[in-house]
């Protein structure tokens, strides 16, 4: 039997099979390239992304540290830092890279990096920018929302409070009138956060102890005084007692209070000017002594650290200048604008 030969139409297909897999091999090599290449990419824009973290963080730190108002070599010392950390990271930035923003409370680092591509080249690229940047938010409080309307002396602030003597230690205040009784340590009174107003009911003084009624932000500057509550005190301290109660039995024990000097029984309108603004939390139910107009609240309280201070939703407003704002600081990264 004579052997069977390949037709001319059998070595046509045999030819068009080798073509498809060699051009089904160059496809799937350059998808691979991309895929590394890819990979590559992904894992140095992490990269210069925690470089902007770490040099937008390094630049604040410098920034919220200081004392006082920042000058100019405040400023040009702060970028310094940014761009040294930045190569601390494999990033090259300049000073022109670190920019200061929302009246200098944020700084803005932009980073950039070209990497080369290993098999990007198959495709015709050589290599790829990388881009990204970080935004840091630093400074003190200056205006603040929800704040209660009750004050505590800076005396307890300074022994119970962080760094004092018995910092973390519970205390227990009593409420007083000012208008017929000194501000003393160991004292707590009722205000009345409403600026440019003398006068607040007592039945809304105890719905903004409850949390049901919103407290307006108040901003901290020399001519922030809060008059202090005007009813007697019996009526104050039920007030109190009820306000303080219905807030705990809902789960929420912490709050912040207003920080104030003492200060000598008032006739009148007695005005109290904000030293600063204090987060505490209440420890056990307000009790009271006494009956009638002469019943006194008593409040047992423990000072919580200022970081723990949610401001979200709170009206807050920030400033560079120490003199400007609350003891409150802000240092983290942040969204940008």
């Amino acid at each position: 039997m004579s052997p069977i030969l390949p037709t001319a139409r059998s070595r046509s297909r045999r030819g068009s099979a080798l073509v498809l897999v060699v051009l089904s091999m160059l496809v799937l090599l350059i998808v691979a390239a991309l895929a590394v290449d890819h990979g590559v990419l992904a894992l140095e824009a992490s990269r210069v992304q925690r470089a902007c973290d770490a040099a937008a963080l390094a630049a604040a730190v410098h920034m919220a540290s200081l004392s006082h108002t920042a000058t100019a070599d405040n400023f040009a010392a702060a970028r310094e830092r940014a761009v040294a950390t930045a190569a601390q990271n494999g990033v090259t930035i300049t000073t022109a890279n670190v920019l200061f923003q929302s009246g200098n409370t944020r700084v803005r680092v932009n980073g950039s990096k070209q990497v080369p591509l290993f098999f990007g080249q198959i495709a015709g690229g050589t290599s790829a920018a990388i881009n990204r940047h970080a935004t840091a938010e630093f400074g003190r409080v200056r205006s603040l929302g929800g704040v209660l309307p009750l004050g505590l002396t800076q005396n307890d602030y300074d022994l119970y409070g962080p760094g004092g003597d018995n910092e973390g230690q519970t205390f227990t205040v009593s409420l007083i009138r000012n208008q017929s009784e000194g501000f003393n340590q160991g004292n707590i009174v009722g205000l009345s956060v409403q600026i440019g107003s003398n006068g607040k009911s007592p039945a809304h003084w105890q719905n903004e102890l409850e949390g049901t009624s919103t407290l307006p932000p108040v901003s901290k500057g020399q001519n922030l005084e809060l008059n202090s509550l005007n009813a007697n005190l019996g009526n104050q301290s039920t007030r109190l007692r009820n306000g303080l109660n219905s807030r705990m039995s809902s789960g929420d024990r912490e709050f912040e209070v207003f920080i104030l000097n003492t200060k000598g029984q008032t006739n009148g309108n007695s005005p109290h000017p904000v030293q600063d603004v204090a987060r505490v939390e209440i420890v056990q139910d307000v009790t009271t002594t006494g009956r009638a107009a002469s019943e006194r609240a008593m409040v047992t309280l423990r000072f919580l650290p200022p970081s723990q201070i949610d401001l979200s939703g709170r009206g807050a407003e920030l400033t560079s200048n120490n003199a400007q704002g609350f003891g409150i600081k802000i240092l983290r990264l942040a969204d940008d604008l």
